[in-house]
């Protein structure tokens, strides 16, 4: 049976992050397309309103160093703008990374780690990425023992976003799509699927390279996985995979 089949709706997913969660363990990225799947019919968009404030990359950073406390002030506009549930701890669980770069607006991700299980092995957080961030290319590599690699799905909630992964090269057919200085590498990851609320991807086999960026209103989701795994995520950057192991 498909993971997709067993999905809710956007309210009540929404809801599950207002959960206790565990300690962040959320350094995981979402992601789908290229050989991902696309198992929901496409969904209408249950936010219409007003444009989000314009984020800049400056209001992130004190005295050159990343400023977490205002990356979790601008996740939650962001959350608030999608009607995503925000409680009194919401700011204290909430996972938020610029990967070293120094460029948060371009190359980031903010987390709620709501349910990391190993003993029986399933995984859910909420992802968010502001307007135009990109999650950096990525995989997963095999834990220690009999678990196999991380294998995970995205369920849109809010605005949309471009899940990339392997399989034909697409890219060109999303001229929007624009890969950031601050991601140096060019991905070998390739082929885009554009997820938007109410949709589904999926990755289809272990070990795949993948990586998503925002459309120009962010974009806010559910993974689903089996179990995450932070030692077992490997970036395609060395300076941000350097960064996240550390």
């Amino acid at each position: 049976m498909k993971i997709a089949n067993l999905l809710f709706s956007a309210a009540a997913l929404a809801s599950l992050t207002a959960c206790s969660a565990p300690a962040p363990d959320a350094g995981d990225t979402a992601k789908s397309g290229g050989c991902c799947a696309k198992d929901a019919p496409a969904g209408k968009a249950h936010h219409v309103g007003k444009k989000l404030p314009e984020f800049k990359n400056a209001d992130f950073y004190k005295d050159g160093k990343f400023n977490e406390d205002a990356a979790k002030d601008a996740v939650i506009t962001l959350m608030k703008f999608y009607h995503h549930p925000v409680r009194t701890d919401t700011k204290a669980k909430l996972w938020v990374s610029d990967y070293g770069t120094g460029k948060f607006t371009e190359v980031g991700l903010a987390a709620i780690m709501v349910e990391n299980e190993e003993r029986d092995r399933y995984m859910i957080q909420a992802l968010f990425l502001l307007p135009g961030q990109m999650l950096p290319e990525h995989w997963h590599e095999k834990p220690a023992g009999d678990a196999p690699a991380k294998m995970e799905g995205w369920y849109i909630l809010g605005g949309y976003t471009y899940a990339v992964a392997e399989g034909e090269d697409n890219l060109a057919k999303f001229p929007e799509i624009k890969i950031p200085a601050s991601h140096p590498a060019q991905p070998k990851a390739r082929h885009a699927l554009k997820l938007t609320p109410g949709e589904w991807g999926k990755l289809n086999k272990q070990l795949e390279h993948h990586w998503q960026i925002a459309g120009p209103q962010g974009a806010v989701m559910i993974e689903v996985a089996n179990l995450h795994t932070n030692s077992c995520v490997k970036h395609l950057v060395p300076a941000i995979n350097a960064h996240f192991l550390k």
